[in-house]
């Protein structure tokens, strides 16, 4: 059961926190969760990494997807943003 509200900013940052202990995760500079992709439950994402893009992007990538779907499991996530 969803237990705290988090808001997409805060989720955002925690994905970010996150993946920079990842290998090569200091080149991601953002995490941006949009309204759509990953299905019906969860909403996509866009990453900004440093170019040229590290040898493991593909797994930076698939690793924000599973931690991602972890966090809107974990949290009640709102819809509001702070800009």
């Amino acid at each position: 059961m969803n237990c705290k509200v988090k808001t997409r900013s805060e989720v955002e940052a925690i994905l970010l926190n996150r993946i920079r202990e990842f290998p090569n995760g200091h080149l991601v500079r953002r995490i941006e969760i949009v309204t759509s992709g990953l299905g019906e439950e969860f909403p996509g994402f866009n990453v900004y990494m440093e170019d040229p893009l590290p040898d493991n992007s593909t797994e930076i990538v698939e690793f924000i997807q599973i931690m991602m779907v972890t966090l809107y499991n974990m949290y009640e996530v709102s819809e509001a943003r702070i800009q």
